[in-house]
């Protein structure tokens, strides 16, 4: 018995200091009835038939709390202690979505996750993660400039409201890109990263293979409706994790809720930023 407790206690532990409803008051007679009832809830998916919860107080290095973590199992027959039932997913009138833990990249919920559909301005999430890129790599910089080209100057849709052979700063097309949705900022980036938004759209799609992205092929960098041009949820909650994990500090641009940019005053078209102070992105 010793054994197979052994064998438990550290997977046990480690789910009950990641999880996110761990109470952050366990100190307290209310946070230890709080955490009793997570233990019971998760540990019941192993077949457990009782459980007893012991709070021994010890202090880790890596956490600012004091957590009561130590518990013990004891197995009976088959009788399962049986965990609250979950309550049926919500319905979306959505062509596909997911819910994933952003911690482990788990899908936790899904629904017709890789069936192809048109990305429509998600597909600036690329454009601005090969940005992203760029910079951290040390081949662009936010306070380098380009001059914009007419074709960008064209591009229709959201605009930031570039103007023609001016030159913009490649932190003023991030915040239109980002915070405006600017088509005419995704091909403006597009052509001074690569030359040209085509050979932009082959650098996405090459990432995008190397992100595990299987289902998603890119035409071009703003999303504007083309042959081709699908994605899936599931490739791009791949994609949003992965821009959330390697670039934390350029990816806090998309919490900005307005900036100023050729005197216009432009708003973040997420409006969940309104809504959730909790909301940090994406689109």
């Amino acid at each position: 018995m010793i054994t197979d407790l052994t064998s438990l206690f550290p997977r046990t532990v480690t789910g009950l200091l990641l999880a996110d409803s761990l109470p952050h008051d366990i100190d307290s007679s209310a946070g230890r009835r709080n955490l009793s009832v997570h233990c019971r809830n998760n540990l019941a998916r192993m077949n457990a038939s009782a459980v007893i919860v012991f709070f021994i107080p010890f202090y880790s290095m890596f956490f600012k709390h004091i957590f009561f973590s130590l518990t013990f199992l004891f197995w009976a027959g088959s009788a399962a202690l049986a965990a609250p039932p979950l309550p049926d997913p919500p319905t979306f009138k959505a062509g596909g979505y997911v819910l994933m833990d952003h911690a482990t990249g788990s899908f936790l919920l899904e629904k017709d996750a890789d069936t192809p559909l048109e990305p429509a301005s998600l597909t600036k999430i690329m454009t601005a993660y090969i940005v992203f890129n760029e910079i951290r790599q040390g081949r662009l910089a936010l306070e380098e400039e380009t001059i914009v080209s007419e074709k960008a100057w064209r591009t229709g849709g959201s605009r930031m409201f570039i103007e023609v052979n001016k030159s913009v700063s490649i932190d003023d097309l991030l915040h239109g890109l980002v915070i405006q949705s600017g088509n005419d900022a995704a091909v403006a980036l597009a052509e001074h990263v690569a030359g040209s938004e085509e050979a932009f759209a082959d650098m996405m799609n090459r990432q995008a293979e190397t992100l595990g992205m299987e289902n998603t092929y890119f035409v071009n960098a703003t999303g504007w409706p083309a042959d081709g041009h699908v994605t899936t949820a599931r490739d791009m909650a791949i994609l949003a994790r992965a821009m959330i994990n390697e670039f934390p500090e350029l990816y806090r641009l998309h919490a900005v809720r307005s900036y100023e940019f050729n005197n216009i005053q432009q708003y973040n078209r997420n409006r969940l930023l309104w809504q959730d102070d909790s909301v940090d992105g994406i689109k």
